[in-house]
């Protein structure tokens, strides 16, 4: 009997093992690719024969250069954006930067991003992907610690899985190439869901604050600490995020905060190609854009993003599993959000780093825990062989349709899975 137990054991840890080694090959061909072009000169010559290379960079780093400076009022306005861009990134000549690509973060980026624009352009995507990097294991090796021993050998490998599986899959790539900051919000998401876990209000409000470098997501993640009135979180976090309008306004003047909104809704649905970049989307939105147009699945996102919040809010009401409930509610954000793109699925490893761990311990797991762990094991392979197979799908919207379904996938089973913690 003794020996009989001892084979499916062995035979999971086999599987196990070459799974790890499968993601390692993927994850070292996925960095040696962004290595290969980190390098200065392969970073200037990649930016230079096509500008929509590290775009976001481009325009994250444009924000900390006008930062204090008296132009910064017009900041929000597609000329001068596409003016600076064209002096500081082209050289001064007229680049491919266009209307849909007019920069819409949150004013007080400008002056989070001041330091790092003080760096040459070339040095300072090089931090900047470090820091991206850094995010994502800070963040996946937090995760994995919360109500689990810090010496459980099974644990860590755990975590270390979940970050090669990060590593390898398409989202972090695209992370690079585009030059967003998710490694880092990643980490401001996973830092404040362990603080908050913890009972520790005081960081925890801080990253939540910061997390509004993205706003609908801030929406979304400040929904614990409402329902489980967790006022001196909330209150930590509306001080750091004063502190940060009024580095705003020092940084840009009120009217480039004041015009904020209005440039935001804007450029989100009358630019041109505002409903290509839709389609790229890898949630609800973008899976209904093939059917309705940009100004209306705004409309419709923002309705049902209402109705993620309040049942959500119900379930961290009722408060029988952090850990599941934080999964679901990062997966609401990504999928029932407004705005997600392929890079934003790096955030899955956080429902993975949170749930995985527990459901280790776990003598007896249901048909959908089951589900899950198999759907999280074969997002980064499926991922990657998409991504290869794609061909001349690549920037079309079936290109970006497999993620929606993986999203709407887990959404469904977190949200199964807390239902019942909330009846037991």
């Amino acid at each position: 009997m003794e020996a009989t137990s001892r084979k499916p054991k062995l035979l999971g840890n086999i599987v196990v093992l070459f799974y790890a080694f499968v993601l390692l090959v993927l994850s070292w061909l996925n960095l040696k690719i962004m290595i290969e072009q980190f390098g200065t000169d392969a970073f200037l010559n990649k930016v230079h024969s096509d500008n929509m290379n590290f775009i976001d960079f481009t325009k994250y780093y444009l924000c900390g250069k006008v930062a204090f400076t008296s132009s910064s009022h017009e900041f929000y306005s597609y000329p001068n954006q596409k003016k600076l861009f064209d002096d500081l990134i082209n050289g001064g000549e007229q680049g491919n930067f266009p209307p849909a690509q007019a920069i819409e973060f949150p004013p007080y980026v400008l002056p989070l991003m001041y330091p790092i624009s003080l760096l040459a352009y070339p040095q300072a995507f090089q931090l900047w992907t470090v820091l991206n990097w850094i995010g994502l294991a800070v963040g996946i090796s937090v995760l994995c610690r919360l109500d689990t021993s810090e010496n459980n050998r099974k644990n860590k490998t755990i975590a270390f899985v979940i970050a090669l599986a990060a590593l390898c899959a398409p989202p972090i790539l695209r992370t690079f190439m585009v030059g967003q900051p998710t490694g880092i919000l990643f980490c401001f998401f996973s830092l404040y869901i362990y603080f908050f876990i913890k009972k520790k209000d005081l960081p925890a409000g801080l990253f939540l604050s910061l997390i509004s470098i993205k706003p609908h997501y801030a929406v979304f993640m400040c929904i614990p600490a409402l329902v489980q009135k967790r006022f001196q979180l909330l209150m930590v976090a509306t001080a750091c995020e004063i502190i940060l309008l009024i580095l705003a306004v020092w940084a840009s003047n009120l009217d480039g905060v004041l015009g904020y909104v209005h440039y935001v809704i804007a450029t989100d649905t009358t630019a041109p190609d505002a409903e290509h970049l839709v389609s790229h989307m890898v949630n609800l939105r973008g899976m209904l854009s093939i059917f309705l147009p940009a100004q209306a699945l705004l409309l419709l996102a923002l309705s049902v993003s209402f109705l993620a919040l309040m049942a959500c809010g119900w379930l961290f009401y009722k408060g029988k599993n952090l850990n599941w409930a934080f999964a679901l509610l990062v997966l609401a954000c990504l999928f029932l959000g407004p705005h997600t793109h392929m890079y934003d699925c790096l955030l899955v490893a956080i429902p993975a780093a949170l749930t995985l761990t527990a459901i280790n311990q776990d003598e007896k797991i249901g048909i959908l825990k089951k589900l899950w762990v198999i759907i999280l094991a074969i997002y980064p392979i499926v991922a990657v062989f998409t991504l290869v197979g794609i061909g001349p799908l690549k920037e079309t919207y079936y290109a970006f349709l497999p993620y929606s379904i993986f999203n709407i996938l887990l959404l469904s089973i977190a949200f199964l899975v807390c239902f019942r913690y909330s009846k037991s």
